[in-house]
């Protein structure tokens, strides 16, 4: 079997930069993922901290509604994606990388760091989907969502999902392995992770990137983008709705009420549209990533414009990263019943 070694490497960007002109140098990505870099490691930290707090309040408010069981899924993710993102960004520090190493860091990131990172993401984009078409469907039948929609149906929907789009990351250990090589810096035996050079793997590979990483990416996408215009226009049908039901009260009574008091159901809807647009914002760039890699030739990791390949992956992360960590504000500002438990586990209250 022979095996060809990917390593990323100072030499290596030079010449890709010489043959093909690159657009963006060697020192001028270290040094704007240096600065992104930075922020990433902030948000990373707020994503552990906000993401284990849900987690621990989920749990708390328990799995009455089938709500919690979809939310908690997400926040698992994405705390799990943040470890992940936590560990490629230590991987990829200039001062981690000049340590004596047992290991190439610049390699051992795509198979213990950025690949699962890439599915885990994936994983929380259909969670959204099933969260706002779950949204949707209530809006719809109402009358006959409680009975399709249970805890043990978000159970089996949520399980499903994670196999589905966490189940094609074989092909990343397959593609790629770990052998033991000689450094020529430290003359020393680390181990690194080349890519299995066999025309069935790499078709397997081209198909998984297609099917998961472009076709199911832009699927999401798009289910999660309709089912937000129905989730907004639908809130604002009910605002008007409300304020006309208003309107007519206080002529009969002649009370003014000042604020409209939402219901449960429409608090539930617009912290949905929350999540969604922050989803929205926070995954365009990934999608135009994956778009760009399909059309244009040599926009890989290795390819020619690897240097650009590169920012373009941590300017994701840096997003994705955000995406995690603000979550817990919605949920606060917009769950009585989140709110009301997140203040008691942290006695924020002063009732004893």
């Amino acid at each position: 079997m022979e095996l060809v070694c990917e390593n990323i490497s100072k030499t290596l960007c030079k010449e890709l930069e010489f043959q093909g002109g690159e657009l963006l140098t060697y020192e001028q990505r270290l040094k704007i993922e240096y600065i992104l870099g930075l922020l990433l490691q902030i948000f990373n930290f707020t994503a552990l901290v906000a993401n284990s707090l849900n987690i621990a309040v989920f749990v708390k408010l328990g799995f009455t509604e089938s709500s919690n069981v979809s939310l908690l899924a997400l926040s698992i993710t994405d705390l799990t994606a943040t470890v992940f993102s936590v560990w490629t960004c230590i991987c990829r520090v200039q001062a981690f990388k000049a340590l004596d190493l047992p290991f190439n860091p610049d390699t051992i990131t795509l198979y213990t760091g950025f690949g699962p990172w890439g599915f885990l993401i994936r994983c929380g984009a259909w969670i959204t989907v099933y969260i706002s078409f779950e949204r949707c469907l209530c809006i719809l039948v109402p009358l006959k969502v409680k009975q399709w929609i249970t805890v043990k149906t978000a159970v089996i929907v949520v399980s499903v999902i994670a196999v589905v789009t966490l189940g094609p990351i074989v092909t990343l250990y397959v593609r790629w392995t770990t052998v033991w090589v000689v450094s020529p810096k430290t003359n020393r035996t680390i181990l690194e992770v080349v890519v299995v050079n066999k025309p069935v793997l790499a078709l397997l590979e081209t198909v998984q990137h297609v099917v998961v990483g472009l076709i199911s990416l832009f699927l999401a996408f798009a289910i999660v983008l309709i089912c937000t215009v129905f989730l907004v226009i639908h809130l604002k049908q009910s605002s008007e709705w409300r304020k006309s039901a208003m309107s007519e009260t206080a002529n009969t009574t002649g009370i003014v009420s000042k604020k409209p008091i939402l219901s449960k159901e429409e608090r539930l809807v617009k912290m949905v549209i929350s999540i969604a647009v922050v989803f929205i914002v926070c995954f365009t760039p990934n999608a135009v990533y994956h778009m760009c890699r399909a059309l244009v030739p040599g926009f890989a990791l290795f390819g020619r414009y690897q240097n650009i390949v590169s920012v373009s992956l941590v300017s994701t992360s840096l997003l994705q990263s955000l995406s995690a960590s603000v979550n817990i504000f919605i949920y606060y500002n917009m769950g009585t019943r989140f709110r009301n438990t997140f203040r008691q586990m942290l006695y924020l209250d002063n009732k004893k």
